[in-house]
């Protein structure tokens, strides 16, 4: 083996974790994926178990090589005002994404999340589904794959 092709061997490999997975540092350099994040505010998380946490709110649009997708994103006051990275945007539309494929149907979600208010859990399967076209409208269908079946999940 040549020099040129050791190189490209260890550049290889390191694009890979020990599962055999692609890393995200990977995906992302090779999908020419960025992010713009403008914080938007803050809002009340919600939750009865903790009345006083708070979501930070961003506006986040992410662009590739394929396309751009524009999304708010919410995660807690813990990161100090820092933007989300890349790839935690990216998993949480993943994820969301894979819940679509997942539920067949509204009842399909009560079952799997334990959801019992008929109305929003049509709500949130239909914003799972949602990020499902962002991602496509995003990545591609051939990247989309990719990052479904061959990234690492963090």
């Amino acid at each position: 083996m040549n020099c040129v092709q050791q190189e490209l061997s260890l550049e290889f490999a390191e694009d890979k974790n020990s599962d055999g997975e692609i890393v995200y540092s990977a995906f992302i350099r090779d999908n020419q994926i960025s992010i713009d994040c403008k914080n938007i505010g803050s809002e009340n998380m919600g939750n009865a178990r903790f009345p006083s946490m708070r979501w930070d709110v961003w506006s986040c649009t992410l662009k590739s090589k394929h396309g751009t997708c524009n999304i708010p994103f919410r995660m807690g006051q813990g990161h100090g005002g820092n933007p989300p990275p890349v790839a935690d945007v990216l998993d949480c539309l993943r994820m969301d994404y894979q819940t679509a494929q997942d539920c067949e149907s509204t009842e399909d979600f009560i079952r799997e999340f334990g959801e019992d208010d008929y109305e929003q859990a049509e709500e949130m399967l239909k914003a799972c589904e949602e990020s499902g076209r962002k991602l496509l409208a995003l990545l591609g269908e051939n990247e989309l794959d990719t990052l479904m079946y061959a990234v690492e999940q963090l």
